[in-house]
């Protein structure tokens, strides 16, 4: 081509200035078959393919490939290392939002627990609600609630003392009575018929609760 001249040398395997394909050529030889592995010089893996293709007049050609294994198996290793550390950041993730939640449902249970316990002793003071995400969570601190309300309704009828007894004695109230020596308090309000006489019905059921309710507290502090 444009007058220039190329000379061409012909190479054996064992004189080829790359000897990796003289071990190439050594491992194919010894068996090993089409597609093979062998150490190359750098004493790194490497693979091997050689096809043999006959040619007219009895003669065979041989054509191969060899190529370190670090070619392909270094992407191979990235992906696998890509994935491994997926994987390990999505479990790092899952342990984490698993713990949280945990966490958290064992800190409304306790609230609950607590609550539920408070109420056994009728002490039902206000509290906001837990308004959690779990359903039956929610459900729980909803019924307690109900059950507050009508604790409340139940202690304008019933001295808070004596069912905070029959609670810690872990008996029921039930239709009966028992013999006993009791001492009986009477008293009398001094004009209460003129008084309720020029009272309107609701301002009268106001002063009678006070006047129970101070009653009834130095009734329960000497023990009655």
């Amino acid at each position: 081509e444009n007058g220039e001249e190329h000379s061409f040398r012909l190479y054996t395997t064992k004189n080829f200035p790359d000897q990796n394909l003289h071990l190439a050529m050594t491992a194919h030889e010894a068996g090993k078959g089409n597609f093979f592995e062998f150490t190359g010089t750098d004493n790194s893996g490497w693979l091997g393919g050689i096809e043999r293709y006959p040619y007219r007049g009895g003669m065979e050609f041989l054509f191969g490939v060899y190529f370190p294994q670090s070619s392909i198996m270094r992407g191979i290793y990235r992906n696998v290392f890509y994935i491994l550390t997926a994987s390990g950041l999505l479990l790092l993730f899952s342990i984490f939002i698993g713990n949280y939640f945990a966490r958290k449902l064992s800190s409304e249970l306790s609230v609950l627990s607590k609550d539920v316990d408070k109420a056994g002793r009728l002490d039902i003071e206000e509290k906001l609600p837990i308004n959690s995400r779990i359903i039956e969570i929610d459900s729980m601190d909803r019924s307690i609630a109900r059950m507050k309300v009508s604790l409340k309704s139940f202690k304008k009828y019933v001295p808070l003392e004596l069912v905070r007894l029959l609670n810690s004695m872990g008996q029921e109230a039930f239709i009966g009575g028992e013999r006993q020596y009791l001492t009986v308090f009477f008293s009398d309000i001094a004009n209460f018929t003129d008084i309720s006489e020029g009272l309107p019905p609701e301002s009268l059921l106001e002063h009678l609760s006070d006047y129970f309710d101070g009653m009834s507290r130095e009734i329960l502090s000497a023990g009655g």
